[in-house]
């Protein structure tokens, strides 16, 4: 149902650009291969991107990938879909190199909040937001070999949203340091 949501909001007015991208679900969750069975084929050619979140190996983003390659042909996409890939789990970080070496991938994205989370504790929920998200050790050494493996593979290193959406000054700042300081 919510696979054929997407589609329908994919496939109208709303989307007339084409740049509304798409999230599946993650590879722990088994609804993952019928969003590729639905979404590609049905709106495969107005999807601008299509965004995979939660990985902890490479293995498992290759699979959805293959799967997503072989979903476009079979309902008559002909060009490449792009791909972003959440790293927001240390699983993530530790293979980042691998995963932005596959096809497809066009984005790398820190996901900032699920990172904090999945270190328990030893990094402060504070850290969400400037100054800390920029400061913390944890998130400096994240947010390094994140962009590190995006610039050596050719893909675009993207910076984590920023919770301040009322303060556009800080938005503007957040958005210089992550350039200045780590290269998004």
């Amino acid at each position: 149902e919510h696979a054929e949501l997407i589609v329908r909001l994919q496939n109208s007015e709303l989307n007339k650009h084409k740049m509304s991208g798409v999230r599946i679900h993650d590879y722990t969750n088994p609804f993952w291969i019928q969003d590729g069975d639905i979404i590609v084929p049905c709106a495969g050619e107005k999807i601008a991107y299509i965004t995979m979140p939660k990985p902890t190996r490479a293995a498992q983003r290759e699979e959805m990938i293959t799967y997503i390659q072989t979903s476009g042909p079979k309902a008559g996409s002909k060009g490449e879909m792009p791909i972003h890939v959440l790293i927001e789990t240390n699983g993530a970080l530790q293979v980042v190199e691998n995963i932005a070496a596959l096809p497809w991938l066009q984005v790398l994205d820190f996901g900032l909040m699920d990172f904090i989370s999945g270190h328990h504790g030893a990094i402060p929920a504070s850290c969400m937001k400037s100054p800390g998200q920029f400061e913390h050790e944890l998130l400096r050494r994240g947010k390094a070999n994140l962009v590190a493996a995006a610039l050596a593979n050719g893909v675009i290193p993207a910076h984590n949203v920023t919770l301040d959406l009322k303060n556009q000054y800080q938005s503007y700042k957040d958005a210089k340091r992550a350039h200045d300081d780590f290269g998004f």
